[in-house]
């Protein structure tokens, strides 16, 4: 799963019961900021009472972006 943005969302309740990955595709994860960062997993701006219920798992991968960045192969640093 590629990045997730939400903007003014208001009285949102999320439900997970399965497992939501992101992908292990780093290389083709996006950029921005002239790319010198990657962007946001998930991303939420000027929302309010946003909920994750269930017995679900967001799962970001990280492990393999937390090695690349101790061995400095991430090139905009880590996500």
């Amino acid at each position: 799963m590629f990045p997730f943005e939400a903007n003014f969302l208001n009285d949102v309740t999320f439900r997970v019961d399965g497992t939501i990955k992101a992908t292990q595709d780093f290389k083709n994860w996006p950029l921005y900021n002239n790319n010198k960062s990657h962007v946001p997993w998930w991303f939420f701006n000027d929302c309010n009472n946003i909920t994750f219920e269930g017995k679900g798992v967001l799962d970001g991968q990280g492990y393999m972006w937390w090695v690349r960045e101790f061995l400095k192969k991430n090139i905009a640093h880590r996500p």
